[in-house]
């Protein structure tokens, strides 16, 4: 539908189909989440090789990840905070050293410079669990 990207030949590559019609039918095929999730990856390497389109998919998806941090600070009341606070990071997504990874991070210290960033690999129960040892 638009520009020509690397991506839409890494998701081929992938997800080992032909064309974008194949494409097309792999995804709205009824999907389980770790199939579409499989492609996180393949967003992230093709963003480090320069595509535009999967630049532009991360800077979304961390300016969506900011956003929900920020409005969960809100709710919970650390976004005046002059204090430092920890804010745990969980997740497969997380777990990998990525281009997603990096961005978050700056974006974090560029808006949240109060936060002290722990990163949990693992879902996002466990983080919440672990604040919840922490803080006793």
């Amino acid at each position: 539908r638009g520009q020509a990207t690397q991506l839409t030949r890494s998701f081929l590559d992938h997800l080992c189909i032909e064309t974008t019609d194949d494409l097309l039918t792999w995804a709205y095929k009824p999907q389980q989440c770790s199939d579409i999730a499989s492609l996180a990856p393949v967003v992230f390497q093709t963003a480090d090789r320069g595509d535009k389109i999967a630049n532009s998919i991360i800077h979304c998806a961390v300016d969506e990840l900011i956003g929900s941090i920020q409005a969960v600070l809100k709710r919970s009341g650390f976004a005046d905070s002059e204090e430092n606070f920890p804010l745990v990071l969980a997740g497969g997504v997380l777990s990998h050293d990525s281009v997603l990874v990096r961005r978050l991070l700056e974006a974090i210290k560029q808006k949240l410079p109060n936060a002290q960033v722990v990163i949990r690999p693992r879902s996002s129960c466990v983080g919440a669990a672990w604040i919840a040892c922490a803080s006793m």
